[in-house]
């Protein structure tokens, strides 16, 4: 499998949380961090993960409801 920038990422549907999907494996996810400025692994292995931080609340809400409008 190939490793996707962040730009071919935004880009891509989540076709693993629609099912049919084998997930990554861990040389896989690891492979795939390399690209990924600020994510990592959970501590089960199961999701790449990055965590924000806001400088106040409606800034948070500002970003998070962006990220839900590119996501829908």
């Amino acid at each position: 499998m190939e490793t996707l920038s962040p730009e071919q990422l935004t880009k891509k549907k989540c076709l693993p949380c629609e099912g049919g999907v084998e997930p990554y494996t861990a040389e896989q996810s690891l492979a795939q961090l390399h690209q990924l400025d600020g994510w990592y692994l959970s501590s089960d292995g199961q999701r790449i993960r990055k965590d924000w931080t806001v400088k106040h609340f409606m800034a948070g809400m500002d970003f998070f409801n962006a990220v839900a409008e590119i996501a829908e």
